[in-house]
């Protein structure tokens, strides 16, 4: 849904929000009211295009390592913060070091973007039934950018972008 500014929502006070935003393009301010959850993009008033774009966070894909496991990496989703699924995972007995972020990105559809990952990433998977992969985090950081359409949002790494799996493995 596409929203100009000055758009207002019959919503209740306690779901509104106001958001100033100064437009890229012919350098503006806009200012306006909405309820987030309605909005997706964010058209200047001014020069009419579409300068912002409002994405739901519904959870997160991760890419975790562990110094006990070299060359392997964990690619797997939570809805809830990164931070809390890692100290989660470390608390199980069976770890015997701790779990590390390689990068993180913001997934609308987490489960899906999980599921196509998983399915690109078939080759290079250790055991069907876990979440594990033989590819190094930096790798498995550059392509999952590729597989999903956008960078993380942490990353320990540059992206560098590539155009086939096969070159990568």
């Amino acid at each position: 849904m596409v929203h100009s500014a000055l758009t207002i929502y019959p919503y209740s006070l306690e779901k509104m929000y106001q958001i100033i935003h100064k437009c890229e393009k012919c350098g503006r301010e806009n200012s306006f009211e909405t309820a987030l959850d309605d909005l997706t993009e964010i058209k200047c008033e001014y020069c009419n295009i579409v300068s912002t774009v409002i994405r739901p966070i519904s959870g997160y894909i991760y890419i975790l390592s562990n110094t006990c496991m070299p060359g392997m990496v964990k690619i797997g989703f939570t809805t809830r913060n990164v931070e809390e699924r890692i100290k989660e995972l470390n608390s199980a007995s069976g770890v015997p070091n701790s779990f590390e972020i390689e990068a993180a990105f913001i997934s609308n559809a987490p489960a899906k973007d999980e599921t196509k990952i998983h399915t690109e990433l078939s080759e290079v998977r250790v055991n069907e039934a876990r979440e594990f992969f033989r590819i190094e985090p930096l790798i498995a950081t550059n392509h999952i950018s590729e597989i999903i359409g956008y960078e993380p949002t942490f990353s320990k790494f540059e992206p560098i972008f590539t155009t086939c799996l096969d070159k990568l493995l």
